[in-house]
């Protein structure tokens, strides 16, 4: 793995990231718009279990049967 350097934002970086942050935000409003309190919990669990295959496939091999199963 690679050494971590030290960054900075520039002003414009700082209000890139700003805005994009905000359409994130908006998209992920719209997106939830149709569902109820438990789907949405059950969105969230299920995405988060995504992210921890990702994470427990750094090596980009896809992670085998059962690596993390949805309850």
């Amino acid at each position: 793995m690679g050494k971590a350097l030290p960054a900075r934002l520039t002003d414009r970086g700082r209000r890139s990231l700003k805005a994009a942050g905000e359409a994130a935000r908006s998209v992920e409003v719209r997106m939830l718009a149709g569902l109820t309190e438990a789907e949405r919990s059950d969105a969230l669990r299920i995405l988060r279990s995504m992210v921890r295959s990702l994470s427990d496939a750094g090596d980009g091999a896809p992670p085998g049967p059962g690596a993390h199963p949805v309850p």
